[in-house]
């Protein structure tokens, strides 16, 4: 099964997968869907898909620590905005867990600070 899974092209792929609600599942099967499924454009593609982009960033951190990185908040947060009270809640759970998310809130505050 593996040898006809490597001739689909990982784009095909990877619009195929987006319709599964649960990714653990896939995630298990092979290294080809891990591989896909790890990619930050195609978690994007997959909470749009599901969630709706007004969700897509509260459903990212709902998600938790393990599926969330500084790289897919900030793909996000270009294709639909963020608010300040989002910052806040996004900072008080993860700013323990990941130095370049705090970061990225203390850049958002002096940005609007300044915009002030």
């Amino acid at each position: 099964m593996i040898d006809y899974i490597t001739k689909i092209p990982s784009e095909l792929l990877s619009k195929i997968l987006k319709y599964n609600k649960i990714l653990i599942d896939l995630m298990l099967t092979c290294k080809i869907f891990l591989n896909i499924i790890k990619d930050n454009q195609f978690k994007m593609n997959w909470l749009f898909f599901h969630f709706g982009k007004s969700h897509a960033l509260f459903h990212t951190v709902r998600l938790g620590p393990n599926f969330i990185n500084v790289d897919l908040a900030n793909m996000i947060v270009e294709k639909i905005g963020i608010s300040r009270y989002f910052i806040q809640r996004l900072a008080l759970r993860f700013s323990l867990y990941d130095k370049k998310l705090l970061e990225l809130k203390l850049q958002h505050n002096n940005s609007t600070i300044n915009d002030s």
